[in-house]
């Protein structure tokens, strides 16, 4: 009973105005997974970021299973970027994960904040 909810429960699904943006991290999950990710999808600073992590993760990533659904949580705008927060569930795991995207629609950080 004294066991404090996890980061991920206390985001609840809100209604998703701009359903291409969800389409296109659901997407790029998908290239993950199936490890054909997409530079274009990246600015430069984060597509570094990004093989690198990607390799040092390689094993925690198939371990999470098939992409089962893709869910907007929050929404807002900082410094001129948008910030879209999803819960992002898998067979095995679901993350809550946090996507930054510049004035390009490029992925400026995409940061797990859970997992559950």
């Amino acid at each position: 009973a004294n066991m404090e909810r996890s980061v991920l429960d206390k985001y609840q699904p809100i209604p998703d105005k701009e359903p291409q943006v969800t389409s296109h991290v659901r997407a790029m999950w998908q290239d993950i997974l199936d490890d054909t990710m997409h530079a274009e999808d990246y600015t430069a600073e984060s597509w570094e970021e990004e093989t690198v992590n990607r390799k040092l993760t390689e094993a925690t990533i198939k371990a999470l299973g098939r992409l089962v659904s893709v869910t907007l949580v929050d929404r807002s705008d900082e410094n001129g970027k948008r910030c879209f927060r999803y819960r992002v569930e898998f067979e095995k795991n679901t993350l809550l994960q946090r996507f930054v995207f510049d004035k390009k629609n490029k992925v400026v950080s995409c940061p797990v904040e859970d997992i559950k």
